[in-house]
């Protein structure tokens, strides 16, 4: 007994001499407490050094305004959203105190988690501006809230402003504790290349490094509508028709709903579809419709003579020609050759001076006298 005795007034006399408590010896279950509002807990605090300085030790609960005595620190039922933190303190006569704190969230869950399009009902339109609010009632501590965006399951990179809810213009005090209505806003708008796209946002408390609670809204789904296009490389705007060789015109066009495409010219109406048989020259017009508006691109056809078939008439007659020509004079030619050839065959000789008889273009031949 008087060992221990010896012990305490040592210590006391070294802590004294130190000049009080330096290192508290205090030790709490948890230094940090996350409770869900309307929930029960309980932390301890004690002494960890022993009975050295626990018999001469006053120890409480510092809570608030309020002090609880002893070391177990127990709430039912927490709804005190004032509360931040709360001190286990210790006191030893002559000594001085020590303090270890310990921090508490007090948290509530959303009541559920909505998404809505602003100032707009059923589908989109393409190329507009539009705003998508998602709701996030009654949830605490605001401070400790995320709200992330998803597109067609992916992560948008616009968070969105969050304020409370009917407060967009005032800015949000974070350090509000209490539960609170909550809404967060962007701006969305949609290519050409989008028919239908998915919406869906989430909140999440974050109550830690480890801790976390996340809600997710239910999806929005929109169709976007897009104003007819008409495809322009399938077009050029000036095409040549020859005489007597149709030619096609394609004309496609894109848009959501799909739509309905076709040809006028001067004379009216030509049809329906996108294809168009053209054999005569003018303006031809595709126009495509749909219920948000209609496009039109105008083909001017020129027609022009095909020369080839005259070309090649031309050449037929001129060979034609040439042959008569040709053979007209070749056979001038083989008239003159044929009767100056000769023939010894049946001739009779005259006796008197031996030369054959001749016409008067020839000349006289003289020959042996026959015997």
């Amino acid at each position: 007994m008087r060992d221990r005795m010896r012990v305490a007034l040592f210590a006391a006399v070294l802590l004294n001499l130190t000049g009080g408590l330096s290192h508290c010896p205090l030790q709490v279950t948890t230094e940090r407490l996350v409770v869900r509002h309307g929930d029960s807990y309980t932390v301890k605090c004690e002494n960890s050094t022993g009975d050295a300085l626990g018999n001469r030790m006053y120890i409480f609960w510092q809570v608030g305004r309020r002090q609880i005595p002893g070391g177990v620190w127990e709430v039912k039922n927490q709804t005190d959203w004032d509360l931040t933190r709360a001190e286990c303190v210790a006191r030893h006569t002559g000594i001085g105190e020590c303090r270890k704190a310990v921090d508490v969230t007090l948290y509530k869950e959303p009541d559920q988690v909505l998404i809505q399009s602003v100032g707009h009902m059923g589908a989109l339109i393409g190329d507009t501006e539009y705003h998508l609010q998602c709701d996030i009632p009654n949830v605490a501590p605001v401070r400790n809230l995320t709200v992330r965006w998803y597109q067609d399951g992916h992560p948008m990179a616009d968070k969105g402003s969050l304020y409370l809810t009917g407060r967009p213009h005032e800015m949000l005090d974070f350090d509000i504790s209490t539960p609170v209505n909550v809404s967060s806003n962007i701006s969305v708008s949609f290519g050409r290349n989008q028919s239908r796209v998915q919406f869906t946002c989430e909140a999440e408390l974050n109550l830690g490094q480890t801790d976390s609670l996340s809600n997710m809204s239910h999806s929005l789904n929109f169709s976007i509508q897009h104003k007819p296009s008409i495809n322009s490389t399938k077009l050029q705007p000036k095409i040549p028709v020859f005489r007597g060789y149709p030619e096609e015109l394609v004309c496609e066009a894109d848009g959501n709903p799909a739509p309905d495409i076709h040809w006028f010219s001067q004379n009216g109406v030509l049809g329906s579809g996108g294809n168009l048989n053209v054999t005569e020259g003018g303006d031809y017009t595709c126009n495509a419709t749909n219920v948000l508006g209609s496009n039109f691109y105008v083909v001017q056809v020129v027609l022009k003579e095909d020369y080839l078939p005259i070309i090649a008439g031309f050449v037929a007659v001129a060979v034609v020609i040439i042959s008569i020509v040709f053979i007209f004079f070749y056979s001038l030619y083989y008239k003159n050759t044929k009767m100056r050839r000769y023939s010894l065959k049946n001739h009779k000789l005259n006796t008197e001076n031996g030369n054959v008889a001749h016409n008067s273009l020839d000349l006289p031949i003289p020959l042996a006298k026959l015997h």
